[in-house]
């Protein structure tokens, strides 16, 4: 469920709470406040195919279902990060044609494609990132993942422009 509070810790109130058929559980990630004032989030089970969706939520509670990841193209990891252009960008785990993961991005707002930018892989580029990324001054995408580095399956720390 998503919920929120004053920062004493008082007024604590649910704003969603997430329905997922019986026997499953949809594993949501950290939430993300985009420049639209919105909070963004994935789950890492859910949607139509099982592998994941992306909403966004009013800090009212106002619940907007934003898209769902394919088969073979879901299960995200960790916070979305917001770049330039009004973009949020994200990653994968055990998904995309090698299965090590992807990362991918969405526009801002209402229901929008999701877009694949990279395939992770198995060897020294890395695969199964774990944590979400970190955008820089100038739109460099940052991440770490758990395998491939290298030495042998020790993570890497990657960037992308």
């Amino acid at each position: 469920m998503i919920f929120k509070m004053n920062k004493d810790g008082s007024q604590y109130q649910v704003l969603y709470s997430f329905v997922a058929p019986t026997g499953t559980l949809i594993f949501p990630n950290p939430l993300c406040e985009g420049s639209d004032h919105y909070l963004y989030g994935t789950t890492y089970r859910g949607g139509g195919e099982g592998q994941g969706m992306i909403y966004r939520i009013s800090k009212t509670g106002g619940y907007e279902f934003i898209n769902a990841f394919p088969a073979g193209r879901g299960n995200p990891v960790g916070k979305l990060a917001e770049g330039p252009g009004a973009w949020l960008y994200g990653v994968t785990q055990e998904s995309g044609d090698f299965e090590g993961g992807h990362l991918f991005r969405f526009k801002l707002g209402g229901p929008s494609p999701i877009y694949v930018l990279y395939h992770f892989g198995a060897g020294d580029l890395g695969r199964d990132p774990g944590t979400g990324v970190v955008i820089g001054p100038v739109g460099e995408i940052y991440g770490t993942t758990q395998y491939g580095g290298l030495a042998p399956d020790t993570g890497r720390f990657s960037v992308w422009t």
